[in-house]
């Protein structure tokens, strides 16, 4: 849910956010990619991702590709 994961995208606790806009555009942009290349990535490493991004808060697109690509060998 994209508005979930940029509801709190331009309050920061140091009083420095993003627009909401920008937010959105990048889970948009984040969420195509990972429709595109989903099968890329080994079950456990997609399964282990999705539940570390889903701790803590909504999920967002962006930290899941972002998890994905960083466990790349």
């Amino acid at each position: 849910d994209i508005t979930a994961s940029c509801g709190t995208a331009d309050k920061s606790e140091s009083g420095i956010g993003r627009p909401v806009q920008d937010c959105r555009d990048d889970e948009a942009k984040a969420r195509a990619a990972l429709e595109t290349r989903w099968s890329e990535f080994p079950a456990r490493t997609r399964q282990t991702c999705t539940e570390s991004v889903s701790a803590g808060g909504p999920p967002s697109y962006v930290e899941l590709i972002t998890c994905l690509e960083m466990a790349k060998p």
